[in-house]
């Protein structure tokens, strides 16, 4: 149907720019989807301390509800990538859900700034896995340029 369609030409339009970047001699990190939270995190959490209810019940998105989510687009992502050594793939779901979920908050901070995006607390959470894919990439551009 007309989403397979699409999804095969996002797939398609990301290969081909990955493939560009990486045939012009660059190290390639693509960051994957970000896990999105079945509420709005922030609304919740006000609703509840509002309501004088239990916080914890907006603090997990349920294993169940990103786990198609994730699978569709780590499948894509890997799909672009091609098994290019050139293109690294940071998948944030590692880092920031667990075995039960995927918690709003951590440490007594949001995780999330809204339905869809980080707050700077998640996205120093997510960028763990990135600064190591980062100083991968780096190391193996100073390889090659003094193998050259």
């Amino acid at each position: 149907g007309a989403l397979a369609d699409a999804r095969q030409l996002f797939i398609m339009s990301l290969r081909r720019t990955l493939n560009a970047l990486a045939d012009s001699g660059r190290q390639v990190i693509v960051f994957g989807q970000v896990p999105t939270p079945k509420l709005d995190p922030i609304s919740c959490i006000a609703r509840a301390r509002f309501n004088n209810q239990d916080e914890s019940l907006c603090a997990t998105m349920l294993i169940e509800d990103r786990a198609e989510t994730e699978a569709l687009v780590t499948q894509a992502l890997r799909t672009a990538a091609q098994d290019n050594p050139k293109i690294q793939i940071v998948l944030p779901y590692k880092r920031l859900c667990g075995i039960h979920g995927c918690p709003i908050v951590a440490n007594h901070r949001l995780l999330y700034i809204d339905g869809v995006h980080l707050s700077s607390a998640g996205a120093r959470l997510a960028a763990i896995d990135l600064e190591t894919n980062i100083a991968s990439a780096l190391a193996m551009t100073e390889a090659k340029k003094l193998r050259e």
